[in-house]
Order: structure tokens, then sequence, then C-alpha cells
């Protein structure tokens, strides 16, 4: 109960890190144009609708991608690269510990490493953004069904690209193995 009470009035950081912020460990990697939703969310579930949240990028002048203040998202001291692309963190989601961050309309300067950050718990965690122009490999196109004799092609083609220089060559033919 003392300790309880010391925390309370003194604020000591070791009371106050009591949680931790759940974010992906691996970047995440998405195209130009989508939309994307930074993933940020204490570990020990907390009501946070009342406290800051912070999304920040520290390469950035101003840094800050998004802010929530009292109850209140603020736009004034956000980069104005974000203005229109941060719609309100998922503020039925806030009572869950869930400070999840959506950016739309991704574009080759969004790729960064962004910070989550609560002051008043005194925790923060990085989430690492990719963003680039994705292509499919050898002109397939994402859900067409392709015949097996295709497949078989486009896996040779794949297997002796770097290997067998003839074979480069039919590669903007047409031409494989497989079709001969």
């Amino acid at each position: 109960m003392w300790r309880s009470l010391w925390c309370f009035l003194s604020s000591c950081s070791s009371c106050r890190r009591t949680s931790t912020l759940v974010v992906p460990s691996q970047p995440l990697v998405v195209p130009v144009g989508s939309e994307v939703t930074l993933p940020c969310e204490l570990e020990s579930v907390k009501n946070i609708k009342d406290l800051v949240v912070e999304w920040a990028r520290h390469d950035l002048k101003p840094r800050y991608v998004h802010i929530r203040r009292d109850g209140l998202d603020l736009l004034i001291d956000q980069n104005s690269l974000y203005l229109g692309r941060t719609p309100t963190l998922f503020t039925d989601e806030l009572k869950h510990g869930n400070i999840s961050l959506k950016l739309t309309s991704v574009g080759v300067s969004d790729d960064g490493t962004y910070r989550c950050f609560v002051p008043e718990l005194g925790i923060d965690s990085t989430v690492r953004l990719h963003v680039g122009k994705f292509t499919t490999p050898l002109g397939l196109v994402p859900g067409a069904s392709l015949s097996q004799q295709q497949t078989d092609c486009e896996a040779q083609r794949l297997l002796h690209l770097q290997s067998d220089p003839e074979l480069h060559q039919h590669l903007h033919s047409g031409h494989c193995e497989a079709d001969r």
C-alpha cells in the first residue's frame, strides 16, 4: 500500500512502466497508393482514451504524424505531409489499449520509422514501414489462373534466369523449354 501511495505521489518511472507497447517485429511492406494500419497496442489492456498519444517520425520537421490529446486529434503540430491522411485513431479501440494509426494514400516519402508514444505512461515503440513500387516477376498477373504448362514454364524461367544466357533471350520472346 505504501509503495502504491509513494508511486502515485512521486510518479516514479519504475511505477509508470507497468505496460509495454506491442508492435510488429518485422517491417510492414506496402505498395504506393495503398493504405496501411501501423499497429501499436498496450500489452496489458488499459483504457487510454484520455491519455496523450503521439505518432512521430524523428527524421521529419515537424516530426509529428498524428497527435491525440484530451480526446481530440490535434492538427496544429502535424507535419504537412500527413494532413488529411491520418484519420482519427481507432477511438472505439482506445479503451482496449489499441493506439494503431491508419495512414491513407501511402507514398514513397512515407517510408521510414514511426514512433508510437504514450507520454503519461512513459512508454514508446517503433514501427518500420517500407513503401515501394512492386511488380510481379516475369509478367505474372496476381489472381490469374495459369495452366500447368504455364506454371512449369515460369518456374523454369525463374530457376535458369541467371545461369542460362540463351534462356534470357527467350524471356522476351515468350518461349521457354516447356514450349519446345
